[in-house]
């Protein structure tokens, strides 16, 4: 039997951000969500999960990817988010070990042709609720969960 490989989970950060808003954001309100999916996603992390969550970004060059971390979650930003998504599947040695999460249908088409996992941006946020931490942390307002 083999050892069990990481699951990393690559997330589209826009994607899953607009859906937990209901809508497009303001440009104002950017940092703020980018800030919340950080601290959303950390529930899905641990010794044999890893999260990454990929943002658009017109100052960063293409090709730049990994700006910082924030505990376990990493956060990249990219010029164009589902090809350096795209990208890091078809790069990776273990793309089975990948889950693709964006609403998306040609990138996580493309991720599953590649040999990733995919799931909807829905799917992510159920399963962070049946985790029991879908919710606010304190201080935060509700509904930025609703």
């Amino acid at each position: 039997m083999g050892a069990h490989r990481r699951t990393h989970y690559l997330v589209d950060g826009y994607n899953l951000a607009h859906a937990l808003k209901g809508g497009p954001m303001r440009p104002d309100e950017l940092l703020a969500a980018r800030e919340s999916l950080v601290r959303l996603l950390r529930v899905l992390t641990n010794r044999r999960t890893a999260v990454t969550i990929v943002f658009d970004s017109r100052t960063v060059a293409s090709g730049t990817t990994t700006l910082g971390r924030s505990g376990v979650v990493e956060v990249v930003y990219a010029r164009d988010a589902d090809a350096a998504i795209v990208d890091s599947v078809r790069r990776s040695a273990a793309p089975e070990t990948i889950v693709v999460v964006s609403r998306d249908r040609a990138v996580a088409g493309r991720a599953a042709q590649l040999g990733a996992r995919t799931l909807s941006v829905e799917a992510l946020l159920e399963r962070i609720e049946r985790s029991g931490a879908g919710g606010p942390e304190p201080g935060e307002p509700p509904e930025k969960y609703g």
